[in-house]
């Protein structure tokens, strides 16, 4: 009987190391998930097994640019069946709909400046994560154009007439603003408007041309997706200079 005692202690001492052993190599798997770390700050993948790969693609991988926009991103990969599931590692924004299915719609919400969208596929369950890949996406002019530099106002035939910035019924009388960041539009207006009122616009420049004497203030605004600026006005005066005016 202590002869056997003493055999089953030896058995279990050596498959006690071969367990070790075994343990101590899968660590050793460089492309082995055992620790999920998703911290880094580029597109991290990491894989379970080396014959599994899994990549996220997005609709629109350029940067975010409108508060409440949606983007849709999905999963490549090569498991035959797995289970997905999707997530938010950081930033303001939302997953709507389902969190398993290989395509995802994401909403970016007031406040967002960069994030980072998780998926995880999961073949194999109970034994860990089969692939995780991270998506980092970032953003650029989430806020209203700021206010548009003075506008420049150019006739093209000076001097300026006596007592006025333009003639009446010329038509090379040019408006302009410099370009203003984060602007993908600009809004032009003059007052007083009406019949013989002619503001022609083509983004940050426009074209004037009245019939009739007087002060008009034109105003522009620059704008996005995300709201309009403050208003940049000039006024200017338009005289009658009768045939020896500008055209």
């Amino acid at each position: 009987m202590k002869n056997l005692l003493i055999t089953v202690l030896i058995i279990l001492a050596i498959c006690s190391g071969c367990e070790d052993q075994a343990t101590d190599i899968f660590q050793k798997q460089g492309n082995i998930i055992l620790d999920q770390d998703y911290s880094k700050g580029e597109v991290v993948a990491k894989n379970r097994l080396g014959s599994t790969s899994c990549e996220i693609l997005a609709n629109n991988p350029g940067l975010v640019t409108c508060i409440g926009e949606t983007r849709t991103y999905s999963v490549s990969h090569n498991l035959s069946n797995p289970q997905i599931q999707w997530s938010v590692v950081s930033g303001n924004m939302t997953i709507l709909g389902s969190f398993t299915s290989a395509t995802v719609t994401v909403r970016f919400n007031s406040g967002f400046s960069t994030g980072r969208l998780l998926v995880e596929l999961d073949e194999t369950p109970f034994n860990g994560v089969d692939c995780g890949v991270t998506y980092d996406i970032n953003s650029q002019c989430l806020y209203a154009p700021p206010k548009p530099d003075p506008i420049v106002f150019d006739t093209f035939t000076p001097p300026n007439p006596v007592g006025g910035d333009f003639c009446t019924t010329t038509i090379a009388n040019l408006l302009e603003v410099p370009p203003v960041s984060c602007a993908t539009g600009y809004n032009w207006t003059i007052s007083p408007s009406g019949s013989g009122v002619n503001l022609e616009v083509n983004g940050r420049r426009a074209s004037l041309n009245v019939f009739n004497p007087g002060s008009y203030t034109v105003s522009v605004k620059a704008t996005n997706c995300n709201g309009t600026s403050a208003t940049r006005a000039l006024t200017l005066t338009a005289v009658n200079c009768g045939n020896s005016g500008p055209f």
